[in-house]
């Protein structure tokens, strides 16, 4: 009876183990199909998605290539009419020169102890100096007799500090190159020979370090540049109104096929 009982219990111990084991081979098995249907379902959406971006960028392009010639059209006619605008632009130079600002050599070592000319500014100092109406307006008297006043008024007047020195570059633009150089030469002139701060004169005076020449080559317009420019903007234009036109053919279609 023992022997039996043993016997049987040991099948029913046999027969759970193969279960058991049958169950987890079969949760296995749906873990591997899980995961494998998983992949296929990324798969078939990955290759869809390429599908439509395909489908998409071929769209496009049927859409450029029929329209081709609008798009031609339209970029030819903006840089046509760029290239007009341009040419009948004036002529602009600039003529340019620098001066230097330095303490003299001859003052007294203690009047400049402690001093340096950036901590006081002093090429900042000169700098408004040169674009006080003072001095442009004393200039601007001095040429009068030669050029128009409006035209000298007219003229672009740049002045700024080259870094870390104490350098001051003056650039002048006019149609005029000749005036530029002139004005330059003034401008310059007007604070060297009639700085209105003697006082800043004595300490550190100013010289000139590049005089003024006359420009060959004008600065602007700059033709090719604005060509470049105005030819991609025409071509953009042209692009868009090809998709617009696009889409009303398609809307209109549509119209036409719906019933009635």
């Amino acid at each position: 009876m023992v022997q039996v009982a043993h016997n049987n219990n040991g099948k029913t111990a046999a027969i759970l183990d193969d279960t058991v084991n049958t169950e987890s081979g079969n949760g296995m098995a749906k873990e591997i199909q899980k995961s494998e249907t998983a992949i296929t379902r990324a798969q078939t959406t990955s290759t869809n998605e390429v599908r439509e971006l395909y489908v998409d960028v071929v769209s496009l392009l049927r859409v450029i290539l029929v329209n081709s010639w609008l798009i031609v059209l339209i970029a030819a006619a903006g840089t046509i009419a760029t290239f007009l605008y341009v040419d009948q632009l004036p002529n602009i130079y600039q003529s340019s020169s620098s001066v230097v600002v330095l303490p003299r050599s001859d003052v007294a070592r203690s009047q400049l102890e402690g001093i340096d000319v950036l901590d006081l500014n002093v090429v900042g100092t000169y700098v408004q100096i040169l674009e006080s109406r003072n001095v442009t307006e004393s200039a601007y008297d001095a040429l009068e007799s030669d050029y128009d006043r409006a035209a000298l008024e007219d003229a672009q007047i740049d002045i700024r500090p080259v870094s870390n020195s104490s350098i001051i570059r003056i650039n002048i633009r006019s149609e005029n190159r000749q005036m530029a150089m002139d004005l330059n030469t003034q401008l310059v002139f007007q604070t060297i020979e009639e700085n209105p701060l003697e006082s800043l004169r004595d300490l550190y005076p100013i010289a000139q370090l590049d005089a003024a020449s006359e420009p060959e080559e004008p600065v602007a317009p700059n033709t090719t540049l604005s060509l470049v420019l105005g030819g991609a903007g025409s071509l953009v234009i042209g692009i868009a109104l090809a998709f617009l036109l696009d889409a009303f053919v398609r809307y209109r279609k549509k119209q036409e096929d719906a019933p009635a």
